[in-house]
């Protein structure tokens, strides 16, 4: 078991570095066939943004200025999201997860991210970064996650909550429903986004119609009750060497209430050693929420990882 801490501070502005934290520029790379979206900022060991389901790298905008002397921060848009293509068909890889697994390791590789790595992922993020760690360990250095996604060997973790927003009726119904999406990513924040800013991460759902069946399918793939068997094989593998290995960690958890299968995987997370678990007060996307806060927590932890 790590350390818990709890922070509290006032956000006096919209961002953790002023509005420059709002000018980074989007750059592509091509990784099989997909065109793959990416902003970065600053020189060094490569610190390695990866966001969650409905969001983009956008929710790292205001984090990346106050972190970039730190490293090389590179923060991707997973295929389907923010500015990169939708998933059109990998050779040997048969299902989606396979197929974002790949993309997201063939990323790395094209911008020759491949030592002294650290990752900071947030829900599917956490999942996709979690285990290219697993795979990669020898080029990792530390690990950050919200929301992380985890699963065990020995008991089956999930609830209710997810087994029921998977079924296909109600998948069907969320996928045909651009304003229903739109509608859940409203509620992620804390503190609510005018309607420009949302339209920034929802707009998309609108215009693609590729894009609402990306949110579905990593739905489908969040382990639950063991299903579905690669998933729940894939984040187990990595889960469990996440409980024995003393890489740092550092978990930063929201104070809002959570659903039932997300506190399945807290419970998990809680036995991981040599973890800083810092609490803080907001919603789903902290990032958005108080990225002072968040920044200077993650500036914190990575001092100490150099000190």
């Amino acid at each position: 078991m790590g350390q818990v801490v709890s922070f509290n501070d006032k956000e006096s502005g919209p961002s953790a570095e002023g509005d420059s934290a709002l000018r980074l520029s989007k750059l592509r790379v091509s990784v099989a066939g997909h065109e793959l979206a990416y902003s970065t900022l600053g020189q060094g060991s490569p610190i390695v943004f990866v966001h969650g389901n409905y969001l983009s790298s956008r929710m790292w905008r205001h984090i990346i200025p106050a972190l970039s002397k730190y490293g090389r921060c590179i923060a991707i848009d997973l295929p389907g999201f923010g500015a990169s293509d939708s998933l059109n068909g990998i050779a040997g890889c048969n299902t989606h997860i396979q197929q974002q697994r790949f993309l997201f390791d063939g990323f790395l590789r094209a911008l020759d991210v491949d030592s002294d790595v650290t990752l900071v992922g947030h829900g599917i993020g956490s999942l996709l970064a979690c285990d290219w760690a697993f795979k990669n360990k020898q080029k990792v250095k530390a690990i950050a996650y919200t929301h992380g996604i985890f699963a065990d060997t020995s008991r089956l973790v999930g609830g209710a909550d997810l087994e029921q927003l998977r079924t296909p009726e109600t998948l069907a119904y969320m996928l045909e429903s651009p304003d229903l999406l739109e509608e859940i990513i409203s509620s992620f924040f804390y503190k609510p986004l005018s309607q420009r800013e949302l339209s920034a991460y929802s707009q998309r759902l609108y215009d693609d119609a590729e894009a609402p069946v990306t949110v579905g399918n990593w739905i489908r793939d969040l382990p639950c009750w063991g299903v579905p068997e690669e998933a729940q094989r894939i984040v187990a593998e990595y889960s469990n060497w996440m409980r024995a290995s003393d890489l740092p960690k550092l978990w930063i958890r929201s104070s809002m209430k959570t659903l039932e299968y997300q506190n399945s995987y807290d419970l998990i997370a809680e036995t991981f050693p040599q973890q800083r678990q810092v609490n803080m007060k907001g919603g789903y996307v902290l990032q958005e929420d108080s990225p002072r806060q968040f920044a200077r927590i993650l500036k914190v932890w990575l001092a100490a990882q150099v000190a």
